[in-house]
């Protein structure tokens, strides 16, 4: 049985399409499997062109335990870093889904993604999936309109409110996180 996946809230897209335009300045960012996949890729390819060239080369894995990371992350220090990010005057929200086969079913996968531009600016949505270069093979993809404006400070006020004002309920009570950030 294959199951429906939700689209995220918007107010991440904002942040990962900067980070997809400006590489250099979020280069540790991952938001998910594909984009560490992604970021794992480049290691990957020099990694073997070294040990072809060096067959006694060996690699060591390091692991460490960060489950208490989310805690001690600075709020306004992240807020610093990440505000600068979001320079678009206006971003284009658009939602889609795709359809592909899998396993004797269609698995159906909704997606919100921003795009850095006005609504007006937006070249249509054929022309931006040839150009995200997100072809699937057998996937169709959907359009969901209408296409809605986000303005940066519409982003900047949702990126504080989700960093800021994260709300918890343990055991049947209700708390505001004041330090760190949601998991």
């Amino acid at each position: 049985m294959c199951s429906r996946v939700l689209p995220p809230p918007p107010r991440p897209q904002a942040l990962k399409a900067e980070a997809a335009r400006q590489r250099c300045s979020a280069s540790a960012s991952v938001f998910g499997y594909d984009d560490a996949l992604r970021a794992l890729h480049p290691f990957l390819r020099r990694w073997r062109a070294a040990r072809a060239a060096h067959p006694d080369l060996r690699a060591y894995i390091v692991s460490a335990d960060i489950s208490k990371a989310f805690d001690t992350v600075d709020i306004q220090k992240l807020l610093s870093i990440s505000e600068p990010l979001l320079c678009s005057p206006t971003y284009t929200l658009l939602r889609y889904c795709e359809a592909s086969p899998a396993l004797g079913c269609v698995r159906v996968r909704h997606s919100t993604v921003a795009v850095p531009c006005e609504p007006s600016a937006f070249p249509g949505f054929p022309d931006w999936l040839r150009a995200a270069a997100r072809g699937g093979c057998s996937t169709v993809y959907c359009d969901q309109l209408p296409h809605r404006p986000l303005a940066r400070a519409d982003a900047l006020a949702l990126l504080r409110e989700h960093l800021t004002r994260h709300l918890l309920r343990i055991r049947g009570r209700w708390y505001r996180q004041t330090c760190g950030i949601a998991q």
